[in-house]
């Protein structure tokens, strides 16, 4: 790598933690680019050099912190003994993934300010899609729609449920009470007299496992015609 290229590297880099700073104090919408080029010791047209929105500074900064949430939490994952029941690994799978999110909180707090600013923006669709693919949050659909219906099948699970209704429902239940925790830490702890607000993720996870196991021993019986 030539001199020139370590600078602007550097640049890129200085300009993504400066963003990163003020938008967790005061929000991607109240957020100017001027600002972030006066914290960085630049000038703006050398920040749209690099970024041309406030969505590609978001993106740049979520991608590593996506990716080091799924690696984290696949290596937790696979490091579970094999075996068990579906619910039981379901359960393993809810659990595993509440703790990665509660370990790294502040990162977590990022990706979910930068989340509510994407609401804001027109083409949702796009966003959708690149949201996705950043997060690799398809595999853990996945993951988690084939233990449901695996669960079904070996009696662990209600047959009562739709594995992809159910996966998504897992997902966007866990991802939103994190979310809420990480905004309102400081209100949960001062005004909920919650000295722990993980305590409300927690419970949060035990609650959708009890709802989705089966309260009857053995698979399901065969739909009668």
């Amino acid at each position: 790598m030539n001199k020139h290229q370590q600078q602007s590297d550097g640049t890129r880099q200085v300009i993504l933690d400066v963003a990163y700073r003020l938008y967790m104090k005061q929000g991607v919408e109240k957020t100017t680019m001027q600002q972030i080029a006066r914290e960085a010791g630049t000038h703006r047209t050398n920040v749209y050099r690099y970024f041309r929105s406030h969505e590609e500074i978001g993106f740049a900064i979520t991608e590593p912190l996506g990716k080091q949430f799924l690696e984290t939490y696949m290596s937790r994952l696979d490091a579970q003994p094999r075996g068990g029941s579906a619910w039981e690994r379901l359960a393993a799978a809810i659990s595993i993934g509440s703790r990665v999110i509660g370990d790294a909180l502040e990162s977590y707090r990022f990706l979910a300010i930068f989340d509510a600013y994407l609401e804001l923006l027109p083409h949702q669709s796009e966003l959708a899609k690149k949201i996705i693919e950043t997060h690799q949050s398809h595999r853990l659909l996945a993951m988690y729609r084939d233990l449901v219906a695996e669960g079904i099948a070996d009696g662990s699970i209600r047959p009562d449920l739709d594995p992809e209704i159910t996966a998504l429902a897992r997902r966007n239940a866990l991802l939103g009470v994190w979310s809420r925790v990480a905004l309102r830490y400081g209100i949960f702890q001062h005004h909920h007299n919650t000295p722990q607000p993980e305590l409300i993720a927690d419970t949060t996870c035990d609650l959708l496992l009890t709802g989705v196991r089966n309260c009857c021993d053995g698979p399901p019986e065969p739909p009668s015609h």
